[in-house]
């Protein structure tokens, strides 16, 4: 803002003939900006410029940082001044220190002067509103907020083991890998994380610290050694090459059934029989073997029998399927023995009666050729089973899409599916569907039915195969105006400016809408007005709230308007002759800086000899 001085009492003081030089160094006191303060010509101890210290400086999240302000004169002195600091961002004393925000980004730091407008300083200080300004850059920095372990709590026998694992959390909530140190009460933990249980039972606690960040495990240890291991079933008979499971059931002193525990598995004879490590045996020769499972010491057997069992009948399952051409049906054989038993493991031949209507794979699948029926044989070992399968042609009766209504909004998506019957109302799969949109302005949709919302409106969407036809009905809308807002959100201006302000509309995801119907009021139209297009003119001195809003959401901006402040004031006329006693009349006409004449502003005249005029 400009400046008004009043001549000093020296200067009334001085003689006539200094008072035109006087007039006209005060004609050229203009304003002067520098960084954001208004510097006119002043004598030689005012204030041009108000510094903070640091310019500029980079902080982690909730960092502090102690800010300096002084004042420079026109000699280049540095001079105390009274101030009130403001940021855009964070926390500031008033003492100048400080406190970052936690969020990253670029903000700053204000250092305002207050003078009473219109009158000097007689301590050199700027009139009006002086500040200086400091940047503050503040950068992100993920800390390690928390150490978790898993699992967080475990009961263990004694003399058992249990795997631990920890990793981190950052203060963002992210989870990242971190090494820990282990601690453990009650027994041994490795660096991995790997407890062992000692042989006292008790409550005990598993630790894992990192940068002075701790988290926790409890442990329940009991005395469970194994007293007794029974296998079941005791005794077993399998043929060569086929499998039998083994279980065995773990009891403590007291009967109790233990579970968790190591079991080994070992045979009498693998050349008889073997036995894998979860206990499955299998044939390999005619003969006897003992099977022998063992925990902690202690044992259980079972005796298994292996025979060779023939083959005495073949089951095709399913007897007569029905297929369409080009289809596939699983044909599966059972090979029984004499007592009904199934039989596992034995070779199996596949043959069509006519492999011009159907196929069939060494593995049973059946795929039909053509319109007919075919018989598909299993034999294995001299027995056979047959499936009298029909191949048919099923023509499509009907096609429904689902959902038959949809709604989506503009740039998003939905599936549908199209559900093809015959006649009698099977579902039918394999054949190809074809999709159309009746309007692909409004919507279109993929080969696979995946419709996507182009404009707001309604489409019909038509799946077609062999013939028939299904449609669904979508409406695409618009998505709503989750919120708006104004920028910028506190704009100063004079009474007579005008000041441009705009609206960004956004979903509820965030995203940047467009095109949207977007309203502006005014909260006073005596202070200022707002056109269709957010173009907001200062009419009279005060502060005003301008809303925009869109879809029923609103966002506003507090507008603040100044009176425009003088610039220059010009007696006239510029010389008068008056003779002792008499009176003569001057005017004032006081102006903006772009030289417009202000009218209604208060003028005080003063003289710099009284004792003259």
């Amino acid at each position: 803002m400009p400046f008004t001085f009043k001549l000093s009492k020296r200067l009334a003081l001085m003689k006539a003939s200094l008072v035109p030089a006087a007039a006209a160094v005060l004609a050229a006191c203009q304003l002067q900006d520098r960084r954001g303060i208004t510097d006119p010509t002043l004598p030689s101890n005012s204030v041009v410029q108000v510094v903070t210290v640091p310019d500029t400086v980079t902080l982690e999240p909730s960092q502090t940082e102690q800010f300096r302000v002084f004042g420079r004169t026109e000699a280049g002195d540095s001079v105390s001044i009274a101030m009130l600091w403001s940021t855009t961002d964070g926390a500031i004393s008033s003492s100048g220190l400080y406190t970052a925000t936690p969020f990253q980004g670029d903000y700053e730091v204000t250092a305002t002067v207050l003078q009473a407008s219109g009158t000097a300083s007689s301590s050199g200080t700027p009139q009006g509103v002086a500040r200086g300004h400091s940047v503050v850059h503040v950068r992100s920095n993920p800390q390690l907020a928390q150490v978790a372990v898993a699992p967080r709590s475990v009961s263990l026998g004694t003399g058992g083991a249990q795997q631990f694992v920890a990793y981190g959390r950052l203060n963002n909530g992210d989870s990242v890998a971190v090494n820990v140190t282990w601690s453990a009460q009650g027994g041994t933990i490795s660096s991995s994380g790997l407890y062992g249980a000692g042989s006292v039972p008790g409550g005990y606690v598993v630790t894992a610290a990192a940068n002075g960040i701790t988290g926790t495990a409890i442990l329940a240890v009991s005395d469970l050694s194994v007293a007794s291991v029974a296998v079941s079933p005791a005794a077993a008979t399998i043929s060569v090459g086929s499998a039998q499971q083994l279980g065995a059931v773990v009891k403590d002193a007291n009967g109790n059934v233990l579970t968790g525990r190591t079991v080994t598995w070992t045979t009498s004879s693998t050349t008889i029989a073997t036995v894998s490590a979860s206990g499955l045996v299998t044939g390999v020769a005619v003969g006897s073997a003992t099977i022998t499972a063992t925990s902690e010491g202690q044992s259980g057997t079972a005796s298994v029998t292996v025979a060779i069992v023939p083959v005495a009948s073949v089951t095709v399952s399913p007897t007569a399927p029905n297929m369409y051409v080009g289809g596939t049906v699983q044909l599966t054989a059972i090979l029984k023995d004499a007592a009904g038993s199934m039989l596992s493991g034995r070779v199996i031949s596949w043959t069509s009666s006519n492999v011009a209507i159907a196929t069939v794979s060494a593995a049973g699948l059946v795929t039909g050729g053509a319109v007919g029926a075919v018989t598909i044989t299993a034999t294995s070992e001299g027995q056979s089973g047959t499936a009298a399968v029909t191949v048919s042609s099923v023509p499509v009766a009907s096609v429904t899409v689902s959902p038959a209504t949809a709604n989506v909004f503009a740039g998003a998506t939905t599936q549908l599916s199209a559900t093809l019957k015959d006649a009698a109302g099977n579902v039918l799969t394999g054949r190809a569907v074809a999709w159309t949109s009746s309007n692909t302005a409004i919507a279109t949709v993929s080969a696979a039915g995946l419709v996507t919302g182009v404009a707001a409106g309604s489409a019909m969407i038509t799946a077609t195969s062999e013939g028939q036809s299904g449609t669904a009905s979508v409406t695409v809308a618009n998505v709503p105006v989750a919120s708006v807002t104004v920028s910028p959100t506190a704009p100063n201006m004079y009474a007579g400016g005008t000041v441009q302000l705009t609206a960004t509309l956004k979903d509820a995801s965030g995203n940047v809408l467009s095109g949207r119907a977007l309203t502006w009021t005014t909260g006073n139209g005596a202070v200022g007005t707002v056109s269709a297009s957010g173009l907001v003119t200062g009419v009279a001195v005060g502060a005003v709230t301008i809303t925009a809003t869109s879809e029923g959401q609103a966002g506003t901006a507090a507008v603040t308007v100044s009176s425009v402040p003088v610039a220059s004031v010009t007696v006239s006329p510029a010389t008068a002759n008056v003779f002792v006693g008499a009176t003569t009349q001057l005017s004032a006409t006081p102006k903006d800086a772009a030289g417009n004449v202000l009218t209604g502003r208060g003028v005080a005249w003063t003289s710099s000899n009284t004792a003259i005029a």
